[in-house]
């Protein structure tokens, strides 16, 4: 009886680690979409925004260049999903100083937050969890 005990929780023990590492995996792997705009407006659903825009599946938690992107260092407005909240800053690497965080729906003219024509990287996270 009690090697199967002991087979029963070295089991378990192995199967509650493998979880653990599958579940930290699929929080890596959670993406979001966010939009930038070169005009202002584009987080409104009511306003359509001058100018073009990009599309960026981000990994959340991860910082996001916008290097070798069209948008980079011309966004004027911005677009974060439900649940989000992002960072712009104004260097590829996501350090120093970023912008407010950002929240849905997002904001129609990053000059309001001093980030117009700013945005080189982006960081997005889930402020609830």
């Amino acid at each position: 009886m009690h090697a199967t005990g002991l087979f029963t929780a070295l089991l378990l023990g192995a199967s509650s680690a493998s979880a653990a590492a599958v579940l930290d995996a699929r929080i890596a792997a959670v993406q979001t979409s966010v939009t930038l705009f070169d005009g202002t407006g584009g987080a409104s659903s009511n306003t359509t925004s001058s100018g073009t825009s990009q599309t960026f599946s981000v990994n959340v938690g991860n910082c996001f260049s916008f290097s070798g992107e069209s948008i980079d260092r011309i966004a004027s407005s911005i677009a974060v999903p439900a649940g989000y909240k992002c960072v712009l800053f104004d260097n590829f690497q996501c350090t120093g100083n970023g912008s407010v965080g950002i929240f849905s729906p997002g904001i129609n003219e990053l000059d309001d937050i001093n980030y117009n024509d700013r945005a080189r990287a982006i960081r997005c996270a889930r402020p609830n969890n």
